[in-house]
């Protein structure tokens, strides 16, 4: 997006813009609501298309069918229900995989580091989710900016503790040891501002 997103997730191709802190609520909400639409449409449909299949077959095979729809109805439910399993097999994994990281707090960004314990999980599944849906309550299910959010975007609560003001962070905090190396010298920054102890 050529662009700094707040609390980046990833770029989704399907909608054509980043997912981070200002949308992960509506994305997450979009997934949801897609696989239980196509779930709840191809269970309600199941018995039209199960005999819609069951008549292709006996026409294919010469016999008569006795389906009393039309041949565009036929069509039509074929087609319903081979959209409906091909957008449900591409968006039930991708959900599934957006709600484990969400319970555990993490990004798809975060997802990628794995030295340090994630100092973000909040311990519990409910607490990790109100950090995108805001606190329990009616507008968890409505696509609507939260109404009682936890979090500016900017600062999140860790689960131990609150971070350390930047201020306060004294040079063996920074462990300047690693300054030759960028990657590791941010890794010890990041540690040291949030209290993470070391899996070492």
């Amino acid at each position: 997006c050529n662009r700094c997103i707040l609390n980046m997730d990833h770029h989704c191709p399907w909608i054509n813009n980043c997912v981070g802190f200002n949308n992960h609520k509506y994305f997450l909400l979009t997934c949801f609501y897609t696989v239980l639409a196509c779930t709840a449409g191809l269970f309600s449909t199941l018995p039209e298309l199960m005999s819609v299949a069951a008549g292709l077959r006996a026409a294919l095979h010469g016999a008569q069918s006795d389906i009393a729809l039309g041949t565009f109805d036929e069509l039509s439910f074929l087609l319903f229900g081979f959209v409906a399993v091909l957008i449900a097999t591409f968006v039930m994994p991708l959900f599934g995989i957006q709600l484990q990281m969400t319970i555990r707090n993490r990004t798809a960004v975060e997802e990628n580091y794995t030295v340090s314990p994630n100092p973000f999980d909040r311990g519990a599944v409910l607490a990790n989710l109100a950090q995108i849906f805001g606190t329990l309550g009616p507008d968890w299910l409505l696509p609507i900016k939260p109404l009682r959010p936890v979090t500016d975007g900017l600062t999140f609560p860790s689960r131990e503790t609150d971070p350390i003001p930047l201020e306060e962070l004294s040079q063996d905090d920074l462990r300047m040891e690693w300054a030759d190396s960028p990657t590791r010298a941010g890794e010890a920054f990041w540690s040291a501002h949030y209290k993470v102890k070391s899996d070492e």
